[in-house]
């Protein structure tokens, strides 16, 4: 009689399969934004390079924690686009920002009364009643879901005079990644992608980041 094979230790698998595909990911990463942005077409010239601005903040970002972070971050994206911090008194565009940010227990994407059971699992319930009704857990060998963050940007441009908005720009990611040091530049990158353009149109722009 042959001897019987072992069966494959599939959790071993699981764990040296995660371990190689993390190995060989690239030194970057991608952060892809759902972007819409709006330009008021009555006052280009506003938006050219050049033009000088300072940051406006609404009464609850007085003191709040970060603000002064996010405007150090946009200084960085609004310079790519040419535009100038005003240093003292002057005429300046207003820049006013806000960043949202939630995180979930778990992706939205992931359900966990999936009849699959998530990635790895078993189909159907985690358990099982057998005839005389004894209850036999089934072990599975799912990891644990990681939570989700989502975040939304907003950018507005005023003038200072009648507190017109010459451009509005909202970009907005989703995933797993919770460095906000390296998400948001990327974010303010993508809300300015075409600047001073904007059709208002949702549209992906994808910006690289390292790991």
């Amino acid at each position: 009689m042959s001897q019987a094979s072992p069966g494959l230790n599939w959790p071993w698998l699981a764990s040296v399969l995660v371990l190689w595909a993390l190995a060989g990911c690239s030194t970057t990463r991608v952060i892809d934004s759902e972007v819409r942005a709006f330009a008021n077409t009555e006052a280009p010239a506003a938006l050219t390079a050049g033009a000088r601005y300072r940051f406006e903040r609404l009464p609850s970002q007085q003191d709040a924690a970060g603000q002064g972070t996010l405007e150090q971050m946009a200084q960085v994206a609004l310079a790519a686009v040419g535009l100038t911090p005003q240093v003292g008194d002057g005429p300046a565009l207003l820049v006013q920002l806000e960043l949202r940010a939630q995180a979930l227990q778990r992706s939205p994407f992931d359900d966990p009364w999936s009849p699959w059971g998530g990635p790895w699992g078993l189909a159907g319930r985690d358990y099982v009643v057998t005839g005389n009704g004894r209850v036999v857990p089934l072990w599975s060998p799912r990891f644990p879901s990681p939570p989700w963050y989502q975040r939304e940007l907003v950018l507005v441009i005023r003038d200072t005079q009648g507190q017109r908005v010459l451009y509005e720009t909202r970009a907005r990611h989703d995933g797993p990644w919770r460095d906000d040091e390296r998400i948001v530049p990327a974010m303010l990158q993508a809300a300015l992608n075409g600047f001073p353009a904007g059709s208002g149109q949702p549209r992906q722009v994808d910006v690289s980041v390292p790991r």
